[in-house]
């Protein structure tokens, strides 16, 4: 059994928590696991912390051949909808209006 870290989003019935290995969506009624996204070496990046927009889970990641980036992960099933680059002076991710906005030593609007 996964030993949780932290719990990182709440959205209506479903929980998403953080471990060493994934993060995670969890019924909250039941408890079962609706879907994971491996946090392997280089799929985190440093100091990422999830977002949702109550639809979508939105993902900071890192990769040696695509760089930073940020992947929209459907809330209910865990599907891979967009990925996008993520400059590297956006610090921090947020969602305002249902668009995803980075922010830092520079602004970025996606979508």
């Amino acid at each position: 059994r996964p030993r949780v870290v932290g719990v990182l989003l709440r959205v209506g019935g479903l929980v998403t928590v953080e471990d060493a290995d994934a993060v995670r969506t969890l019924d909250l009624m039941t408890g079962q696991e609706r879907w994971s996204v491996a946090r392997g070496l280089g799929s985190a990046a440093p100091g990422s912390t999830p977002v949702t927009d109550g639809v979508r889970v939105l993902l900071p990641g890192y990769d040696v051949e695509q760089g930073r980036r940020v992947t929209a992960y459907d809330l209910s099933d865990g599907t891979p909808r967009w990925t996008v680059p993520l400059p590297w002076r956006v610090s921090a991710l947020a969602v305002s209006g249902g668009v995803l906005v980075g922010t830092g030593d520079q602004m970025v609007v996606f979508g």
